[in-house]
């Protein structure tokens, strides 16, 4: 099966971008992998919930119940 992949992040700033034009698409859901990722710093329940609330919903992304794959990212150190 071939699936569409797009991945997003609250550090991307770029759900709104990501979110509108796949909800205006005709590809079905099941056609798409939809990744997105919230601050190492979220990480925990408390924490996680609104960052991953905030990241996917609030600001015009994908829908949280649309999202394949979660996941914590956080900046690689300078070397």
């Amino acid at each position: 099966m071939n699936r569409a992949r797009t991945a997003t992040a609250a550090a991307y700033g770029i759900e709104r971008e990501i979110g509108q034009p796949l909800r205006d698409s005709y590809v079905p859901r099941d056609e798409l992998f939809i990744e997105t990722k919230v601050w190492i710093s979220d990480c925990g329940y408390d924490e996680t919930l609104p960052a991953f609330d905030w990241s996917a919903g609030r600001r015009g992304g994908p829908k949280p119940e649309d999202i394949t794959l979660a996941g914590f990212g956080r900046p690689i150190p300078e070397s």
